[in-house]
């Protein structure tokens, strides 16, 4: 750390050591394991980023899911969202299962967190996640509670799957504005991932809608409009019967002008 560290001690620096003294012993243990030789660049964070480390992680097992994919989060808000995951308490479990094995109870307390479940999930996609918006990992929080929550291993790998393919090939063009158009999480109706995913796929292959939408209208109101008065169009259609469970979404949206009176503004 060097002559950075010894600029900690400067009049200047002192929100920062403030920050940085805030942080608890397994704060610092997981942040040295996860940025590694990068360490030493917590120096030049901002002190509300720190202090949102202090106020959102509650927990060891957050820090070490999350790991050096730290280093990829934006902003402290996106760090309180990702903080406000769930965790469970699964210190019963784990001296069971030490137990089982012949081994003493370590004692605990032991959590799992949603943090690692994601991570487990995404891997490599995991860090594209991570330098999202709130808004965006606070609607994750909520699909991947759907998601843990499904009983059958082949219907929850479906999910898993469609989940990558979701943050893979879309998410780098998605604000939280089009994140919240899709409906796939929040108090009203809402659709799947896999009926999302359908329509994102729908649109980028649709004939002059394509690609165009998602670099140029979806990052503006028009595009966000056009994209939710689809998903709502699709929602009735639900209600109606007029789509049913096994329909390819995908394929409705770009071969029919089912859904086109939606998209009257956006197509070239």
């Amino acid at each position: 750390m060097g002559k950075t560290f010894a600029n900690l001690f400067k009049p200047e620096s002192e929100p920062l050591l403030n920050a940085i003294v805030k942080l608890k012993g397994y704060h610092v243990a997981g942040l040295q394991t996860g940025m590694g030789k990068r360490f030493g660049e917590l120096l030049t964070w901002k002190p509300d980023f720190i202090e949102a480390i202090t106020e959102a992680f509650t927990c060891p097992e957050q820090i070490k899911d999350l790991g050096e994919n730290i280093l990829v989060v934006t902003n402290p808000e996106s760090l309180r969202a990702i903080g406000k995951w769930e965790i469970r308490d699964v210190t019963d479990r784990v001296n069971e299962e030490r137990k089982a094995s012949g081994h003493k109870s370590s004692g605990g307390p032991f959590y799992e967190t949603d943090i690692g479940v994601v991570q487990r999930m995404l891997g490599r996609e995991f860090s594209i996640l991570m330098e999202q918006p709130a808004p965006v990992l606070e609607s994750t929080a909520r699909m991947v509670e759907k998601i843990r929550k499904i009983t059958s291993k082949n219907d929850r790998a479906d999910r898993i799957e469609e989940f990558k393919q979701f943050v893979s090939r879309y998410l780098t063009y998605l604000s939280a504005d089009a994140v919240k158009a899709l409906h796939m999480s929040g108090d009203g109706d809402t659709i799947e991932i896999r009926e999302a995913l359908g329509v994102l796929e729908g649109l980028w292959t649709k004939e002059r809608v394509g690609r165009k939408f998602f670099e140029t209208h979806l990052k503006g109101p028009v595009g966000i409009e056009a994209l939710d008065s689809l998903v709502k169009g699709l929602m009735d259609m639900k209600k109606r019967g007029s789509i049913k469970t096994d329909t390819n979404i995908a394929s409705v949206i770009a071969t029919s002008d089912l859904f086109d009176s939606h998209l009257t503004k956006v197509i070239g």
